[in-house]
């Protein structure tokens, strides 16, 4: 037997149309240009032909535009960045699906298309903001739902049928679930996936990588994206020149480029050696995702704790695996310039330099040499150096051949890695263990949530030198040309750069000179958002604590009954109220003729509608009993009649209101004159 289609109702139609269009808004950072635009106009057409102003797609029309949609997001998928080619599959698909929607059928395909899509896109990001929005997401996929198993649903409704009580019935659902959502996201452990995928979000496309070169570090700062948020135990931070942030340690030198050494990288954990400095630092970090394994710690790192992470002996700290997505751990730290070893071992690693090359820069170094100068004295040589005519900019002109040549004798010019690169370069040809330090320097104090907050443009790059008796020493020489990068912050000190966040067009930071009011904006939402990445979305880490301190020590029947019976009691509380008897009307104005027979039941019991008379015949047992509603009654019972018998087309406002106020003429003096008798 062929099944029956059943037609959308208009009003149905324009929640589709409005649902699909919430959905896509939280894909569009990962859709290409072309799929935006064919999103846009298949919503005003579809809008359109739900208005009568213009005719549905042909067929042919219909099968050509699917071709080349598919055909278009085929080759985005190919060309995109992890799964956002997902994305673009989700959107587009939805959009062809809202071209041919014409039954409930159809809708609901839509509806679990747009359910699957807002789920999807907290891959890419879950900032409060999308949480709002697949909030908003899930409330407009009931209204669609509501809307299309309406009563009424062959009838053009009136505004407030339409869009108010479907708006009003689908929040009142998601409110009912509040309780058990809650109680799940309390209690519930949090579990691995089944299956995986590996995913590298946007959020990886910026940060330091796994080697430096000169103009590398210096291209950071273009973005303004968060790289750590940083949280001290007693909201006390490290002085801003102390705020020497380290990720990677690089020892091996091929003349352009310093590397990480593959052997530090592989080494296994160990036990930090001692400092002389007591000024120590406990914090919780929070990373952003970067798609690389190294953390970020307070020089000098002295113990780190969490989930699958390595401290080197070079004070190094790694993640197992890279991070793709936020990554909390503790540390803590103590302060100072220099770290305490009393053996170096693999000296010669740190000594190695290429063979040739930088005649000029050797020719220096070798005069140097000549005059037996200490490690001090070399230090201060090169002090003097970048102290005659060098500049720090952000835009340092290209090296080509001969780095360290072209920087310090033509160009003079550069960024961190320019001179921390022809400063170790200089300490190994003068024979003293040098190596890079890659971080972040300095970051910005939050007070309306006290943390710390460090953007991708204070990424830096200082110097390590060993020193017998005393260890590693840290050397910063941007702070021998502009030691105003060291005691101020970035963005207060290069804000009127055109380089700089260049990568944000629509970055706050820039306009914080011009108006106050937009930073202290800008940490409001930062210092929010905060919070919520933090007891939101690092709850498993809050939860696994809670329930090892609630479950510790007890036994296995106690724990079934902490965890599982308040579960079940809920579960029962909620299926009680959600299954127990209520009165089914047909529409509202069987309600009301019940509202009428339950008043005057109060006062006579012969004067209970029956269940199976009709509202002319109660009415005139009522008017037998009390002549007085004579009057009124039949005002009521015409109202009704019409309303009930209303051809289909016709709109019912007019008659609603007049309903509606015979109604009440009659409930009223219903109830005077029970209250008489």
């Amino acid at each position: 037997m062929k099944k029956i289609l059943v037609p959308l109702p208009f009003y149905a139609g324009c929640w589709l149309v409005i649902m699909v269009a919430v959905m896509s808004i939280a894909h569009v950072p990962q859709l290409p240009l072309w799929s935006i635009i064919f999103s846009v106009m298949t919503l005003a057409w579809s809008w359109l032909v739900l208005q009568q102003k213009v005719k549905p797609i042909s067929a042919l029309m219909k099968h050509l535009v699917m071709a080349i949609v598919i055909i278009a997001t085929l080759v985005s998928a190919i060309s995109a960045d992890g799964l956002a080619g997902l994305s673009t599959l989700l959107v587009t698909g939805s959009m062809l699906k809202l071209l041919e929607t014409r039954t409930r059928r159809d809708g609901w395909v839509l509806v679990l298309a747009s359910c699957f899509a807002t789920a999807v896109s907290f891959l890419f990001n879950q900032t409060m903001l999308s949480a709002l929005l697949g909030l908003i997401s899930i409330v407009v996929i009931f209204c669609a739902l509501v809307s299309m198993h309406s009563f009424g649903e062959y009838k053009k409704q009136p505004f407030n049928a339409a869009f108010v009580k479907p708006l009003r019935r689908s929040s009142a659902l998601l409110v009912q679930s509040l309780p058990m959502m809650i109680v799940l996201f309390v209690v519930f452990p949090r579990i691995g996936p089944l299956w995986s995928v590996e995913y590298k979000n946007g959020a990886a496309k910026t940060g330091l990588s796994e080697s430096i070169s000169p103009g590398q570090v210096g291209r950071l700062t273009r973005s303004d994206a968060v790289a750590f948020r940083v949280s001290f135990e007693g909201d006390q931070p490290p002085p801003r020149q102390d705020r020497y942030w380290r990720a990677m340690t690089l020892s091996r030198f091929d003349g352009e480029q310093w590397f990480m050494d593959d052997f530090l990288r592989r080494e296994a954990t160990v036990a930090p050696s001692g400092t002389r400095s007591e000024n120590r630092y406990q914090y919780q970090v929070i990373a952003e995702p970067s798609a690389n394994p190294w953390l970020f710690l307070l020089d000098y790192p002295t113990q780190v704790s969490g989930e699958q992470i390595q401290l080197a002996s070079n004070k190094t700290t790694r993640a197992i695996k890279p991070l793709d997505n936020r990554f909390t751990y503790q540390a803590s730290s103590v302060v100072s310039d220099r770290f305490f070893q009393t053996e170096l071992k693999w000296a010669e690693r740190y000594t190695a330099v290429p063979n040739g090359g930088n005649p000029k820069t050797r020719a220096l170094v070798a005069q140097w040499r000549e005059q037996r100068l200490s490690h001090s004295e070399i230090i201060e040589q090169i002090y003097n150096l970048f102290n005659r005519s060098f500049r720090y900019t952000l835009s340092p002109p290209v090296l080509v051949a001969d780095q360290q040549d072209a920087f310090l004798f033509d160009t003079q010019a550069g960024f961190c890695e320019h001179f921390a690169s022809a400063t170790a370069y200089m300490l190994r040809l003068a024979g003293i263990p040098a190596r890079l330090v890659g971080g972040y320097q300095g970051g910005e104090w939050n007070a309306y949530e006290s943390y710390m907050l460090v953007r991708q443009f204070e990424a830096h790059a200082w110097v390590e030198y060993w020193q017998q008796g005393e260890g590693w020493i840290r050397l910063d020489p941007t702070a021998f040309v502009a030691p105003e990068r060291i005691e101020q912050s970035f963005d207060q000190l290069f804000g009127d750069d055109t380089n700089f966040a260049a990568d944000s067009a629509a970055s706050l930071i820039r306009w914080e000179k011009r108006w106050s009011w937009v930073g202290d904006l800008r940490l409001r939402y930062d210092a929010v958002n905060y919070r919520w990445h933090r007891w939101i979305l690092g709850y498993h880490e809050t939860q696994q604590l809670l329930l090892s301190d609630w479950l510790s020590g007890k036994n296995r029947l106690a724990l079934i009954a902490l965890v599982v019976l308040p579960v079940s009691v809920f579960l029962a509380v909620t299926l009680w109220w959600l299954l127990r008897k209520k009165d089914h009307y047909l529409n509202a104005r069987s309600r009301d003729i019940e509202k009428v027979s339950r008043l005057l039941e109060q006062k006579d019991g012969r004067l209970r509608r029956k269940k199976e008379e009709t509202l002319r015949r109660y009415l005139e047992r009522v008017v037998a009993y009390y002549p007085e509603l004579a009057a009124v009654a039949p005002a009521w019972l015409t109202a009704y009649e019409r309303l009930e018998y209303l051809p289909q087309g016709k709109t019912a406002s007019p008659l609603q209101k007049t309903y509606t106020f015979a109604y009440r003429h009659f409930y009223r003096g219903a109830k005077r004159l029970s209250a008489k008798r």
